[in-house]
C-alpha cells in the first residue's frame, strides 16, 4: 500500500497548508518512509506506484457493501468496502507520519483495524446497542458468550447458514422439518425482547440491571419506531444526546456503537480503561483515578483528527502488539 495523498488536518481546514507529501509503506509488520522524487539506479522514481500497488488486497475486506436490514450503512464519506476504507487507512497514515510518527511504529506492528475494513456482526443499530450493553465491564469472551446465548434465546432466525444440513433436513418423531441452532443465524429485534421479562432474559447471564437496560432499550426504539437509517443523517454529538436519554446507555457504550458500528471516524473514547492507559502511555503522561481527564484525553487526542478512531483502535491493540 503507498500513500501519497495530502490531506487538511480537519474539515475546517480544508483550504489550508497541505501536509508535505511524503510515502508511507506498510508491507508486513513494518512501516516504510521514503521521500517522494527520489531516483532509484535504475531511473525509476521512488514513490511512484506500480500497477500492483494500485490494487487493494486485504483477506478481511468484505466482496460487497456491508447491508444491515437492507439499508447501506455509512458516514460520509466512509462507506465499507475494501476500495473505500483503504483510501481512509492511506490517508490516516499520511497524516499520522506527519503528526505522530511514534504511533506509525505501532501500526507497524499491528494488522488492520477491522471496524475499518470487515464490518460488523450486528445485523442493526438496535441490536449493536444491545451488545454493548452487554459488554459494558465485561471482558470480550464473557459478554460475547451472554450475547449471543441472547441473541439465539430471545431472537428469531435469519438465515440458514448450513446449506448441506437444510438440503438433508431431519425429522422428529411428528415429521417436522428440524433444525439445530447451530445452523442458524439470530438476530434480535425490540420486539423479540419485548415479549419477555427481566427474570427470563437473566437465564442468559444478564444482571438484573442490564436486563432492565435491555429493555428499556428495547422499549425506546420501539416507541419511536427508531430505524438504522434514522442515525445516518445524525452528527456523534446529536447521536449521544438521543441515546444518553435511555437508562442504562451511556457515553462508553456510544462510542462503541459509533466507532464500530455506525464506522465513525473521529471518536476516541476516553471513558474506556484501556484506551486511556494506553494514551498515557503513548503520550507518556502519568494515570491517576482523577487524570488525565476528558478534556486532557481530547486535547492529546487532536493531532490524530479526523482519524482518531483509527488511532484509538490502535490504543487497544497496544498491549498485544508493541512488545
Amino acid at each position: 500500500m503507498t500513500v501519497s495523498t495530502n490531506l487538511p488536518i480537519n474539515e475546517s481546514e480544508s483550504k489550508s497548508k497541505p501536509l508535505k507529501s511524503r510515502v508511507t509503506k506498510v508491507e508486513g509488520s513494518k512501516v516504510i518512509k521514503k521521500r517522494v522524487g527520489l531516483k532509484k539506479e535504475s531511473g525509476a522514481t521512488v514513490g511512484k506506484k506500480t500497477p500492483k500497488e494500485k490494487l487493494v488486497k486485504f483477506k478481511e475486506a468484505p466482496s460487497k457493501f456491508v447491508t444491515r436490514n437492507n439499508i447501506y450503512l455509512y458516514d460520509e464519506p466512509l462507506i465499507i468496502d475494501g476500495v473505500k476504507s483503504d483510501k481512509i487507512f492511506e490517508n490516516a497514515l499520511e497524516l499520522f507520519t506527519e503528526r505522530d510518527p511514534k504511533l506509525i511504529k505501532l501500526i507497524g506492528k499491528c494488522p488492520k483495524p477491522k471496524f475499518l475494513f470487515a464490518g460488523n456482526t450486528e445485523r442493526s443499530a438496535f441490536e449493536s446497542l444491545v451488545k454493548y450493553v452487554v459488554s459494558q465491564q465485561l471482558s470480550r469472551n464473557a459478554a460475547l458468550s451472554i450475547f449471543t446465548k441472547l441473541r439465539t434465546q430471545f431472537g428469531f432466525p435469519l438465515d440458514v447458514l448450513n446449506k448441506e444440513f437444510t438440503e438433508n433436513k431431519t425429522l422428529n418423531d411428528n415429521n417436522n422439518h428440524v433444525l439445530n441452532q447451530n445452523d442458524i443465524d439470530f438476530t434480535i429485534s425490540p420486539e423479540s425482547i419485548l415479549g419477555h421479562e427481566p427474570d427470563e432474559l437473566r437465564t442468559v447471564g444478564l444482571s438484573s440491571r442490564k436486563a432492565e437496560y435491555v429493555l428499556s432499550l428495547a422499549a425506546y426504539f420501539k416507541s419511536r419506531n427508531l430505524q438504522d437509517k434514522d442515525f445516518l443523517s445524525m452528527t456523534n454529538d446529536e447521536i449521544s444526546l438521543k441515546l444518553t436519554k435511555i437508562k442504562g446507555i451511556g457515553q462508553w457504550t456510544i462510542d462503541m456503537f459509533l466507532m464500530f458500528y455506525l464506522s465513525r471516524l473521529d471518536v476516541v473514547p476516553t471513558l474506556d480503561l484501556g484506551v486511556k492507559k494506553a494514551m498515557c502511555r503513548h503520550f507518556n503522561v502519568p494515570y491517576t483515578k482523577k487524570s488525565p481527564t476528558h478534556q486532557e484525553l481530547i486535547d492529546l487526542s487532536a493531532r490524530w483528527a479526523p482519524y482518531r478512531s483509527i488511532a484509538s483502535w490502535y490504543m487497544y491493540s497496544m498491549d498485544a502488539y508493541s512488545g
